[in-house]
């Protein structure tokens, strides 16, 4: 069976850490993010070390022993939202599966009727991806598109046929989520 983990920012080692920023400060990656600057290493721990007490939460993505990309949820408490990224050469269906395993993870875990996402404009790709998932933009400036959708949505776009294709791979995989459970945010 395959595996793919999800592995708390907070749990990892600095290794792993170092792989994941790797792929974060890609250019290809960097492009489409809201924030486009490259980070340092320190940086970034120190943004791991805020995460304890905070409403989000952030994954890195392993499969077959290898990070390719990182997930992530914020805004816990109020109207959540969340993000993804892939190394560029990572396997198309597992960048498929993640994000729909990872949004019924956030529909069941936190209870919440809508997710929300943010994306740039010009990312047509993700804009279109999204729409694929049952998401519809809500509002628009020059710059970002706000994305929402709601749990029946999600479970609409599940019986299309895209993503019908995608969850019978499903049975394929196993999944797994090690989430650092310090303070309950």
């Amino acid at each position: 069976m395959n595996k793919i983990v999800l592995k708390d920012y907070l749990l990892l080692s600095n290794e792993e850490h170092k792989e994941l920023l790797d792929i974060r400060n890609k250019e290809y990656i960097r492009e489409v993010s809201l924030d486009t600057d490259v980070i340092e290493f320190v940086n970034h721990i120190s943004f791991v070390k805020g995460l304890k007490n905070s409403d989000k939460k952030f994954f890195a993505i392993i499969f077959e022993d290898k990070i390719i990309g990182g997930v992530n949820i914020f805004n816990i408490k109020e109207d959540i939202k969340w993000g993804v990224f892939f190394l560029e050469e990572a396997n198309i269906m597992i960048k498929s599966l993640v994000p729909l395993y990872f949004l019924e993870y956030i529909f069941k875990t936190y209870q919440k009727e809508e997710i929300f996402l943010d994306v740039k404009k010009e990312n047509i790709n993700t804009i279109s991806y999204d729409k694929n998932l049952g998401f519809n933009i809500f509002k628009e400036d020059d710059k970002i598109i706000s994305m929402k959708m709601s749990k029946d949505e999600f479970e609409n776009a599940k019986e299309k046929a895209f993503l019908k294709r995608v969850m019978k791979q499903f049975k394929k995989f196993d999944f797994e989520i090690i989430s650092y459970e310090g303070v309950d945010v």
